[in-house]
């Protein structure tokens, strides 16, 4: 038999419509506000949609958030009071997948593509900060009209 959880603040949570991990940081009004670990806008679900995270899906969260101490600098009386992290051999994928029918995901996974190819850009080089900006804009926008930060054209791709 499966026992009850139920999210907390400062705990991670599993948004289950989208498989999202974040750290609950208020619950009001019959909402849980989560936000993506390491920073990142939050947003709301209904606290029965939440499930608790996975030790895995933890320990991925985990390595966003604590902070690296150099060997050189660490000393015996410090520590953390969780163990270390132990992440898995075949880590999942951390790129933002586009939403459908999206015109702005859309339009940012083209961009993201032309950038790491080099084709479609001016000068045919690779430009990964503008392909990782690209995975922002797609993570990170609300799915409603605003103005974009990217070109108005679509890359021309180069052969």
């Amino acid at each position: 038999m499966a026992y009850d959880w139920a999210p907390t603040t400062g705990t991670y949570a599993v948004d289950a419509t989208n498989d999202r991990i974040g750290e609950v940081r208020r619950l009001l009004e019959g909402a849980a506000y989560l936000a993506p670990p390491g920073g990142g806008r939050e947003w709301a679900v209904r606290p029965d949609q939440l499930r608790k995270p996975t030790a895995e899906e933890r320990a991925r969260a985990l390595t966003w958030t604590r902070p690296v101490v150099s060997r050189a600098h660490a000393t015996r009386h410090r520590g953390y009071p969780e163990p270390t992290v132990v992440l898995p051999v075949r880590a999942p994928s951390l790129e933002p997948v586009p939403v459908q029918d999206c015109k702005v995901c859309a339009h940012a996974a083209a961009w993201r593509r032309a950038y790491r190819t080099g084709k479609g850009t001016m000068d045919g080089y690779t430009d990964y900060s503008a392909a990782l900006d690209c995975s922002l804009e797609i993570r990170n926008h609300p799915h409603e009209p605003r103005v974009m930060g990217l070109p108005t054209a679509a890359p021309a791709l180069r052969p």
